[in-house]
């Protein structure tokens, strides 16, 4: 984007090479599993790295994603913001106030 031109252009992110995961959860403290149990996500129908969970209800407490169970592929980082950028394999946790929540993941850019 130029502001000073007031021009902008777009240019294809080519996504083949990134990896793709089987599931995605939330999991920590915030949620009814604790940091033992998933809550699993949905994969979107139009873009494999975009994943939801609609209606979870968190506590007021800690959590982060992670891909296909593991720790292998998570994401966290130290905010209390409702979005941002979750950073892939973070050794932060996100903070949350406990209340009902719609999450949307993106396990590319990390914004959620």
């Amino acid at each position: 984007m130029d502001v000073d031109a007031m021009t902008y252009s777009f240019e294809p992110f080519d996504a083949s090479g990134a990896a793709t995961y089987a599931s995605m959860g939330v999991i920590g403290d915030a949620t009814a599993g604790g940091w033992d149990a998933d809550q699993d996500m949905t994969k979107s129908a139009f873009d494999p790295h975009i994943w939801y969970i609609k209606g979870i209800e968190l506590g007021d407490a800690e959590f982060k994603f992670r891909a296909d169970d593991a720790w292998d592929a998570n994401w966290g980082v130290t905010s209390t913001e409702l979005s941002g950028k979750a950073n892939l394999s973070s050794p932060d946790n996100m903070s949350v106030a406990a209340g009902t929540y719609d999450i949307w993941f993106n396990d590319i850019t990390g914004r959620y």
